[in-house]
């Protein structure tokens, strides 16, 4: 027996010529090819992520919502931030900016698989229409989807009535351009003030009887003056205007701390005729009030930095303290090298104020008049919170401590706006499953290549029909271009043979071109 060549080939009768009609009398079709984005364990992968995308984001949501913040995020100062990917990513909020948009970065590559995938499949869909249905040229053998841009896809597509294909590339472009920029948007760092209910202790209580002829008010007079005139702080649990009963047991280092308790001043007599101060003279008759309302402690490093008082309506009693003047106020001299004036500490402090208020007219009456009564009222509140609470027994009042942390918060509104988005990748992914079973596509094996594509038409009558066009019309410039000039009016129909796999160019009535 003599070894047959590479070039050699058994004739159809030399290789048992009954075997063929017995494979035709079996012969079962091929089975239909899809792309790998197309398949099942893909498609429903990408399902099941994007269910979970939707409820990852509503847990957290809600979750934020309810705790008022997911985590505490810690400031890092430029001094202490070293080169750590950990400090990097927490000082910079790389991780909670990143992070969303790499999620939906990752959704969008695989939804564009599918969308890809499905696009190019759908000329073979319309394809595989039997006649004398067929289908249009245009949306078939002259139809790439891929030619397009990827932008304005979705327009052609709704012009070949592929409704929901064309939302399923829109949709793709608008996870591209607007759900993935937004994304880093969802979660963000934001200074959320907690409050919770606790205790303090008050220590000491005010004692008007204190105030005689002993206190030292030079040191109040000080006090006041490098407040009012250069912006001094004041001590603690004392304005220019109030003396406060003050805590004596804060635990917080940082915050604010709430509670309602008695504030003490003083202020001059009342008078509503501006005019009638209008003297070379200018006096006042002080009043001393107890007022109560809500005084509310910033704290820092666990002393007290700043204080805000809130008065309560109608909760002020005036004090008789009348008999408890300070009698040598005037007796506090004061040295002007000068000469310029004579007066005491008291009367130099309230002028020097009442050049910080008019530096032009600082003797005006009216301005005279506001600087006494603030720098007494200043120097009568630096008196009491120094020399007018006297210790007694502990007595507890109820307060709010509010503490001020940066949380990440989710943005309910990019939130939501993600979860309609991937609640219709859910539900375009649900429609390409269902299309995928329900209407098939003439492709049996991946359409790669020229010699793929060509084992696709050879059995078809589309060469012919293609020698026909070029036969009538030489020279008339692309093949696609000669369909659309000249036989559009023609009803020339695509359908496919199924028994055979044939792709047909068949006429109105059904009957082969």
């Amino acid at each position: 027996m003599e070894p047959t060549t590479g070039t050699d080939f058994p004739s159809p009768t030399e290789a048992e010529p009954n075997r063929p009609l017995e494979q035709a009398k079996h012969h079962t079709p091929p089975q239909e090819w899809k792309a790998w984005a197309l398949r099942k364990p893909w498609t429903i992968t990408v399902l099941v992520f994007n269910v979970a995308l939707i409820v990852a984001v509503l847990a957290l949501e809600r979750l934020s919502a309810q705790r008022n913040g997911l985590v505490e995020v810690h400031e890092t100062s430029n001094q202490s931030a070293s080169l750590s990917i950990h400090r990097i990513t927490s000082s910079t909020g790389l991780l909670w900016t990143s992070l969303p948009s790499f999620i939906m970065v990752l959704n969008r590559l695989a939804w564009n698989s599918i969308v890809s995938a499905a696009s190019e499949r759908q000329p073979y869909v319309d394809i595989r229409k039997e006649a004398p249905k067929g289908a249009c040229p245009s949306r078939s053998i002259m139809l790439d989807y891929r030619s397009y841009a990827s932008l304005i896809a979705w327009v052609f597509a709704c012009r070949n009535s592929h409704w929901l294909l064309g939302i399923c590339m829109g949709l793709n472009q608008i996870l591209s351009i607007f759900i993935i920029p937004i994304a880093a948007y969802i979660l963000t760092p934001t200074t959320i003030s907690l409050s919770t209910e606790t205790t303090i202790d008050l220590a000491r209580a005010f004692n008007g009887s204190l105030l005689d002829s002993t206190t030292d008010a030079q040191r109040a007079i000080n006090e006041a003056s490098a407040v009012l005139i250069y912006g001094a702080t004041p001590p603690p649990y004392i304005t220019s205007e109030y003396a406060f009963e003050p805590f004596s047991n804060v635990s917080v280092t940082t915050g604010n701390v709430t509670a309602a308790i008695d504030a003490f001043s003083a202020g001059g007599y009342p008078n509503n005729d501006v005019d009638a101060w209008n003297l070379t003279v200018v006096s006042c008759v002080p009043s001393f009030w107890r007022t109560h309302g809500n005084l509310t402690v910033a704290l820092q490093s666990t002393a007290p930095s700043r204080f805000n008082f809130l008065p309560g309506q109608a909760n002020s009693s005036e004090l008789d303290l009348f008999k408890y003047q300070i009698p040598s106020l005037p007796s506090y001299q004061v040295f002007d090298p000068t000469a310029k004036f004579h007066t005491d500490a008291f009367g130099r402090a309230v002028f020097e104020y009442s050049a910080k208020l008019n530096p032009d007219s600082p003797f005006d009456s009216s301005t005279l008049m506001e600087s006494m009564e603030k720098t007494f009222s200043a120097m009568m509140a630096f008196i009491t919170g120094t020399a007018l609470f006297e210790p007694v027994e502990r007595r507890k009042v109820a307060a709010v401590q509010s503490i001020n942390k940066m949380k990440i918060l989710v943005v309910t509104p990019v939130a939501y706006t993600l979860i309609a988005v991937m609640t219709l990748v859910v539900l375009c992914n649900l429609w390409i499953i269902w299309y995928m079973d329900r209407y098939p596509s003439c492709l049996h094996e991946e359409p790669r290549g020229l010699l793929r594509m060509a084992d696709l038409i050879h059995r078809s009558n589309l060469s012919s029909v293609v020698s026909r066009i070029r036969d009538e019309y030489p020279g008339g410039g692309g093949i696609e271009e000669i369909m659309q000039r000249e036989y559009a009016k023609k009803e020339w129909r695509i359908s496919y043979d199924i028994e055979k796999q044939r792709i047909l160019v068949v006429g109105k009535e059904g009957n082969e071109i």
